[in-house]
């Protein structure tokens, strides 16, 4: 708590100090394209019991990912000092579409539905440490807050389906999760940098974690 409170009190000088003085060239926009490899937790599934004193079938499910999916991050950053910079964002990972076989082990009177549909996004804070390599190339790495929503639906293709299983975790989920990365700023032109790198993420409830590798541009003011 201690080191926390003397890091948000260095980033509160920094940024008095910088505003004091000319903001011309201090803000940047990025943006990134990238590919994610995440895993995923399905919600917990409830077939109500069809005799008095049964206890109801459960059936969840988990999904190590195997294959990598696209996403997008807008930034918006001010840099305070040479060596520090805060960036805010926007993730948006579209919708991640899962089918998984229920448990074999477990018989079923009523075979659970397969097919779910995630819909994911994020706002980020990352307060940014870059290093100069020479005139081109500085090296960077974060260590920021994710604040997650995601939301899941339960496709019910078959008539069967409705209304024999109802969720028990909410449809839709938010935390605030941290987030790491690193990676190089390497100089185009005058204003515009190629920004390439690697993360690490937590999500919230249904997505648990994940590795993001990315290229984009930031462009100064």
């Amino acid at each position: 708590m201690d080191l926390l409170r003397a890091f948000l009190a260095f980033v509160l000088f920094a940024g008095t100090t910088a505003f004091s003085q000319d903001l011309s060239h201090r803000f940047y926009v990025g943006g990134d394209l990238g590919v994610a490899w995440r895993d995923l937790n399905g919600p917990l599934l409830i077939q109500p019991d069809a005799y008095r004193g049964l206890p109801p079938s459960r059936v969840s499910f988990r999904r190590h990912s195997d294959e990598g999916e696209g996403y997008l991050h807008g930034r918006l950053g001010v840099i305070l000092t040479k060596f520090l910079s805060v960036e805010v964002g926007y993730q948006d990972f579209g919708y991640t579409y899962v089918d998984i076989e229920p448990p074999a082990n477990i018989v079923f009177i009523v075979p659970p539905p397969t097919n779910y549909r995630f819909r994911d996004y994020a706002f980020t804070f990352d307060p940014v440490f870059r290093w100069p390599i020479n005139d081109r190339v500085r090296v960077y790495a974060f260590w920021g807050l994710a604040m997650n929503h995601s939301k899941v639906d339960v496709d019910y293709r078959g008539s069967i389906f409705s209304g024999v299983y109802q969720t028990a975790s909410t449809k839709g989920s938010h935390s605030n999760q941290s987030r790491i990365g690193a990676g190089a700023d390497i100089r185009l032109v005058k204003r515009l940098d190629l920004h390439v790198g690697l993360d690490y993420q937590r999500f919230a409830s249904y997505t648990k974690e994940g590795w993001f590798a990315h290229a984009g541009v930031n462009y100064a003011f």
